[in-house]
């Protein structure tokens, strides 16, 4: 019942917006300055990073690097969309004219031109769309005031796991502290790999169990810190007590085994990266020794993953 009401309030919220910001003349005038500006910043960009692009291709003979993750036509896109909205604005302003939806289409075009900039960083670009969508959405319900009812809605629908009681909020709180958490331990990881590589006073099994064992302490720190954060306490959680438990370590005990066993052939020493191994007739290469595997490149260039076992 509590729940029909928060979603009850929640659309009386959004139709009454709706209603004073776009069910009138002026914001009808506003969003049509907002379709001819944007056209206008489109052709804008494109000429321009047309006219950029070939020039720096003949000076220097070859294509131009993107920025910060984005191309030169995005980028001078949202400076041009940027300036001719804020220039809107002030005319707007200078006339006496109501100009709230091109305030608030300014905010919003700024907001995604800076984190789109930001999350360049992050080297994958499916990853980097996606944290920047993230973002951008939170920053768009705070520009439209909508952040806080949201919240107190999400805050109140809620369901049952076991004995836990999860909302929609500590849900979501949980699934980007997750994305948020794994990208950052895969940076961690690939930034030690890089160290380690470049270390020689390490023998390259002992990088290889390091690098395992930084994998493995990771991994668990980020799946109890997620839980935490989604509210759910991880000393008491029993999911793996009495036959449920014992199904779920049956299942993966060829998981486990190999996992032990590849830290045995670390520490033995019996085979590391470079090494050549001939079975009868064939022979091949490690190329890398895995937590559950082996890869294996034969002569012909085909790759094989032996497990550990």
């Amino acid at each position: 019942m509590l729940e029909i009401k928060a979603i009850y309030g929640m659309v009386n919220y959004v139709a009454k917006w709706l209603e004073l910001n776009l069910f009138t003349l002026s914001a009808v005038i506003q969003l049509l300055i907002i379709g001819a500006v944007g056209w206008l910043a489109h052709i804008t960009a494109q000429r321009i990073s047309t006219w950029i692009n070939s020039y720096y291709q003949k000076r220097f003979k070859k294509p131009l690097v993107a920025l910060f993750g984005l191309s030169l036509k995005e980028i001078f896109f949202l400076v041009s969309l940027i300036l001719l909205l804020c220039f809107s604005v002030l005319v707007a302003n200078e006339a006496g004219w109501s100009n709230n939806l091109l305030k608030i289409t300014a905010s919003l075009v700024a907001a995604w031109g800076l984190i789109r900039i930001a999350s360049g960083i992050i080297e994958n670009s499916m990853w980097s769309k996606f944290v920047a969508m993230i973002i951008w959405l939170i920053a768009s319900l705070h520009i439209l005031g909508f952040l806080e009812p949201t919240i107190e809605l999400f805050a109140k629908i809620s369901f049952s796991v076991g004995k836990f009681k999860l909302s929609i909020l500590s849900l979501l709180k949980g699934v980007i502290a997750f994305a948020i958490l794994f990208w950052l331990a895969q940076f961690l990881n690939r930034v030690t790999a890089r160290h380690l590589k470049r270390s020689t006073g390490i023998a390259p099994s002992q990088k290889v169990l390091f690098l395992k064992i930084q994998k493995i302490v990771v991994v668990v720190l980020v799946i109890g810190i997620g839980l935490n954060i989604m509210g759910i306490d991880v000393v008491a959680l029993t999911v793996f007590s009495g036959a449920v438990g014992f199904g779920i370590a049956f299942g993966l005990q060829k998981v486990f085994s190999n996992l032990i066993s590849g830290i045995i052939l670390i520490l033995d020493k019996s085979i590391k990266p470079g090494d050549v191994i001939a079975i009868g007739d064939t022979y091949g290469w490690v190329k890398a020794l895995e937590a559950r595997y082996v890869s294996i490149v034969t002569r012909d260039g085909k790759e094989h993953l032996i497990p550990n076992e």
